[in-house]
């Protein structure tokens, strides 16, 4: 058991779930080095390490949080993440900066905000709404957001990855890589910025 927290950051290697709960835990199970696993809480803030020590056992151990109040997830290494039921938040940051993350988040918010690294590989799903929603995707990630209706948007792009979006009014986009934007026929895109080979393509609302 843990105390409340906002904040969570992650190092090491892990299929992690969240649960929305009435409890804070965090839970780790696996064969992969569990002992090693530190879990330290800084007032409203959880760092959780896995020690990294090397090995040859590359089997992801199941980190699961348990929270009532989380308002931002750091990952700093290769992750799966997901959710078990639809998650509720006013705001919600979500920062993948690790080398690989595969996600595939259900969620209900106000106001998101993700961004991954220079360096991340991989595939976001986001479902769910968001009042408003902010994108930063780089490197070599595609995002679908094309199941998260948000009542407005913007959009970084700077990778080669294509990013799929749905929205009812404006989408500010910067397109800065060779990604394709894919966009509701519903929405309003406004191209702040273009300075990649990143195409606007509009699909059926």
């Amino acid at each position: 058991m843990v105390n409340e927290y906002s904040l969570a950051d992650i190092s090491g290697i892990y299929n992690l779930h969240l649960i929305q709960d009435t409890v804070n835990k965090v839970v780790i199970s696996g064969s992969n080095h569990v002992n090693d696993f530190k879990c330290d809480q800084r007032n409203d803030s959880i760092f959780i390490n896995s020690g990294k020590k090397i090995n040859f056992n590359t089997a992801k151990n199941n980190l699961t949080l348990h929270f009532s109040s989380l308002t931002k997830l750091v990952t700093n290494d290769p992750v799966t993440l997901s959710n078990r039921d639809t998650l509720k938040f006013d705001h919600f940051t979500l920062w993948n900066i690790g080398e690989i993350a595969e996600v595939n988040l259900t969620f209900v918010c106000n106001f998101f905000y993700f961004a991954n690294s220079a360096n991340t590989l991989g595939h976001f799903y986001f479902k769910g709404s968001a009042g408003f929603a902010s994108f930063f995707n780089r490197y070599g990630s595609s995002v679908f957001a094309d199941s998260l209706y948000c009542k407005s948007a913007e959009i970084y792009n700077e990778s080669v990855g294509d990013f799929y979006i749905r929205s009812e009014g404006e989408v500010k986009i910067y397109i800065w890589g060779p990604g394709n934007i894919y966009i509701s026929e519903g929405s309003i895109p406004n191209v702040v910025e273009s300075k990649g080979d990143g195409k606007i393509i509009f699909i059926p609302d």
